[in-house]
């Protein structure tokens, strides 16, 4: 299988690919300054002969897109479309990455959101992503929608890191959600295309749901650092965050892809054993 990486330089870019080329799969990945993912003609060139495209492209600042609802949109809602389209067209797999921000908004939310939960975006990051996600589905094609949350990569460990350093890491008290970790998000983008599973609307994170303290004090200790360096600061972010998101995964459950708990994968990542799932 021939695969595609737009928006390469994502803390996702190397798992990915390090995940493909041993199973036997050719990779190329493009950087954002390669293509403009709004021009479709540019993307039909860009697909050409390829079997499967995985878009890493976005417009990820929340307080950004919050500030600029024009890129949010652009990145997140028109661009995906039309990569949509240009992988259809080329008879291409198309995997889309989508965010647990399109929830937050609902007065009695549920323990854990499933894909059929009624969305309700707080912010103009998640509705862009909710409009890319509706944009993607539109189009059809063997396409694959990622929501996901609170990814760890490598990037996210290295700041971590450097926190444990510094000896203060404060975070935002703001968050109840499920982490995803990275090896483990792509190996279900693996193990989807390889399946050939049913497409669609996909929740991707590892269980349970935790608080942001709890799993950056995880994650400090997993790194050998003293958890007691997390603090909670005041929240003066711009845009609104939701205060539950937690995804529950069931529908990969029903494609044979069970997520392992986030407790056991980060300990793999960081000791840099493989995905469980692959």
């Amino acid at each position: 299988m021939r695969v595609l990486i737009t928006g390469s330089g994502s803390q996702l870019t190397d798992p990915l690919t390090h995940a493909l080329g041993p199973r036997g799969h050719a990779v190329e990945a493009l950087p954002h300054a390669s293509l403009d993912i709004c021009d479709l003609e540019a993307g039909r060139a860009a697909v050409d002969g390829f079997d499967a495209v995985v878009n890493l492209a976005a417009a990820n600042s929340v307080d950004g897109c919050e500030s600029d609802p024009v890129l949010a949109y652009n990145g997140n809602c028109l661009g995906p479309m039309q990569l949509a389209r240009a992988s259809r067209d080329a008879g291409a797999a198309f995997v889309h990455f989508s965010t647990d921000f399109v929830h937050g908004g609902l007065d009695d939310p549920p323990d854990y959101f499933s894909e059929d939960t009624p969305a309700a975006p707080v912010n103009v990051y998640g509705h862009s992503k909710l409009l890319g996600e509706a944009a993607v589905a539109a189009v059809g094609g063997r396409h694959y929608v990622l929501r996901t949350s609170w990814v760890i990569g490598e990037r996210f460990l290295g700041y971590v890191r450097d926190s444990i350093g510094q000896g203060k890491l404060q975070i935002p008290p703001v968050g109840h959600a499920s982490p995803a970790i990275a090896q483990d998000l792509v190996a279900v983008v693996v193990r989807l295309l390889e399946d050939n599973a049913e497409p669609g609307l996909y929740n991707a994170a590892n269980p349970p749901a935790t608080d942001r303290p709890a799993l950056l004090r995880a994650i400090v200790q997993e790194l050998g650092g003293d958890p007691d360096i997390v603090v909670l600061g005041e929240d003066t972010r711009p845009a609104a965050r939701p205060a539950h998101s937690a995804l529950g995964v069931p529908r990969l459950a029903s494609v044979g892809i069970e997520m392992p708990p986030w407790q056991e994968s980060l300990r793999r990542f960081v000791a840099g054993e493989p995905s469980l799932l692959l």
